[in-house]
C-alpha cells in the first residue's frame, strides 16, 4: 500500500523487557529477520510506522503490528506493555483453544480501549466484527482450529500538528488449538 513499505523498524522485546532493532533483509517479495533466544519467556517482535503523509492530508496513518513467540516453558514477558506499539490486540488468555470463548483486549497508547471495533479474520475465511467493553476486552468462540488474525483501526484527533487525527491501525495473528 505505502512506496516506503520496505523503510520499517522491526523491534524485539526480550522477556526480560530489554529491546533491540532488528536488521531486516530484503529477500523476494518480504523482509526478514532473525535472531537467537538469550532466555526463555516471550518474545515480542512488533512494528509501528507513520506512513508518508502528503502535505495538506488530514489524516496521519500508522500501521502498527506484532508476534509472540514463547521459547521454553517460561511465561516471563507475557505482556502487552513489552510490546509499546501505540494501537495492540492482545489475547487475555495463553491457549486460545476451539470452542472455547476467545477475550482479546485492544491497547491504544498503553490503555483499554473501551467500545472500539475489530475484526476477527478466521482460517477458512470468516470475518466477524467484534467490540470491547468497558474494559477494552473483546470475546468470541472460535468455530475452527488454525491461524486467525484480528486488525483493528482508531483515530484520534490531535491538535498543534500538520494533521487532524492520527489513523492507526493494528494487527496481529494467533494459533487456536
Amino acid at each position: 500500500w505505502y512506496k516506503e513499505g520496505t523503510d520499517v523498524k522491526l523491534t524485539l522485546t526480550k522477556a526480560d523487557g530489554s529491546k533491540e532493532i532488528l536488521k531486516l533483509t530484503p529477500q523476494n517479495n518480504a523482509l526478514v529477520a532473525t535472531f537467537t533466544p538469550d532466555q526463555d519467556g516471550v518474545y515480542h517482535v512488533a512494528i509501528q510506522h507513520e506512513t508518508e503523509r502528503k502535505t495538506g492530508a488530514k489524516s496521519q496513518y500508522q500501521i502498527n503490528a506484532h508476534a509472540s513467540i514463547q521459547v521454553g516453558n517460561s511465561k516471563k514477558g507475557n505482556v502487552a506493555g513489552n510490546i509499546g506499539n501505540a494501537l495492540v490486540v492482545y489475547p487475555a488468555q495463553d491457549l486460545l483453544n476451539n470452542k472455547k470463548e476467545v477475550a482479546l483486549t485492544l491497547y491504544e497508547n498503553g490503555k483499554p480501549a473501551v467500545k472500539a471495533f475489530f475484526q476477527i479474520i478466521s482460517p477458512n475465511g470468516w470475518i466477524k466484527w467484534i467490540e470491547t467493553d468497558q474494559n477494552g476486552v473483546a470475546r468470541f468462540i472460535p468455530e475452527w482450529k488454525g491461524k486467525y488474525f484480528a486488525e483493528g483501526s482508531k483515530k484520534e484527533k490531535v491538535v498543534d500538528q500538520a494533521f487532524e487525527e492520527y489513523n492507526r491501525a493494528t494487527s496481529m495473528s494467533f494459533e487456536v488449538i
